[in-house]
């Protein structure tokens, strides 16, 4: 996380200061730099991974993160699913009722079929329904309805419960090892700044290539030694195996 927002403030400042002579090239790295501020205040959560009764929660989280990302995958699929179907029978064919006129591209595609959809989760219906209910004797219209009573039952009531079940497991498991938790994620803090160069990006690349060099070095002073050692090894063998 850190290597990324160290990128992300780079690419921001370059563009601020070499490229912002439009409106346009200004908002691009402002919208980058802002990206890189939220990423630097969720990094500095990981301050707080020494106290005892804060660092276990957010091993919590980690790991629910990962749970979250199967089924981030299965409800992207659900949605794009009633998405495309919805559309294609209620949107798409009548656009002279509805004003509602679908581009098949990638924003078309995000702002008229997938980013609606996602917002079902949380009960924002916005006009879905209101729009359906307008052509009550239509057969796209009941059609859509019976899909959407469907999608909402799956992903509202079934996905979404048992996700909130996976993390209770998952904080019960963390919460019963506590202790050996809050050891390992304070070894695991102090390694990490114990081996950070003392400089930030770029001037810690110096610092890096001055440490590789430095590897570099022992490692060709070790194999010297060794061929050496190996040299008088041989030496030794031989006078023994002349003098018996």
């Amino acid at each position: 996380m850190s290597a990324v927002a160290f990128v992300l403030f780079y690419i921001g400042l370059i563009l601020r200061f070499a490229y912002a002579n439009s409106a346009e090239n200004f908002n691009v790295a402002r919208i980058i730099m802002a990206y890189d501020l939220e990423i630097w205040w969720l990094r500095s959560m990981s301050f707080i991974v020494v106290v005892p009764f804060l660092g276990p929660h957010l091993v919590a989280i980690g790991k629910m993160l990962k749970d979250l990302t199967f089924f981030m995958f299965i409800i992207a699929i659900v949605m794009i699913a009633y998405g495309v179907t919805s559309r294609s029978m209620a949107y798409y064919p009548n656009p002279e009722l509805n004003g509602y006129d679908i581009n098949f591209d990638g924003r078309g595609i995000f702002r008229q079929i997938i980013y609606p959809v996602y917002y079902f989760m949380y009960g924002n219906m916005g006009n879905e329904t209101t729009y359906l209910d307008g052509y009550p004797d239509e057969g796209w219209s009941i059609a859509t309805h019976v899909l959407l009573a469907f999608h909402m039952l799956f992903v509202n009531i079934l996905l979404i419960n048992l996700l909130i079940a996976m993390f209770s497991k998952r904080f019960d498991q963390v919460y019963d090892d506590t202790k050996t938790i809050w050891h390992y994620q304070s070894y695991l803090f102090t390694r990490e700044y114990f081996d950070r160069p003392p400089f930030f990006p770029p001037i810690s690349l110096f610092y890096n290539l001055y440490y590789l060099g430095r590897l570099f070095y022992s490692w060709v002073r070790r194999l010297r030694s060794k061929k050496s050692v190996d040299s008088h090894a041989k030496v030794f063998s031989k006078c023994l195996f002349l003098f018996n």
